[in-house]
């Protein structure tokens, strides 16, 4: 089951606010990582962990490494989520509940 962007949004606020304890006032879509929310490379590091402990997968820092801004790093998880669906969803539905 795919997330929407705003659940995704939803998500990374909640990291953010957890783990970097920023206000969350200042964490919008257009927020810039670095000039706005003062998170460094590093920092970029320990939220891909923070989100790979949330979604179970393995989340290339490649594909975060152009993030500048909140909506950005919620587009990378979208893509990710999506792709991962796609690849998940492809090899039929053998589970039944």
């Amino acid at each position: 089951m795919a997330l929407t962007k705003a659940e995704l949004f939803s998500k990374v606020t909640e990291v953010l606010v957890d783990h970097f304890e920023l206000e969350q006032s200042l964490i919008k879509p257009e927020a810039r990582l670095l000039e706005d929310l003062d998170l460094d490379s590093i920092d970029g590091i320990e939220l891909i962990l923070k989100l790979e402990e949330q979604y179970g997968e393995k989340i290339s820092a490649e594909n975060l490494k152009a993030a500048r801004t909140v909506q950005d790093v919620v587009n990378a998880l979208d893509n990710l989520v999506l792709t991962g669906d796609e690849q998940n969803g492809d090899s039929g539905s053998t589970q039944e509940k």
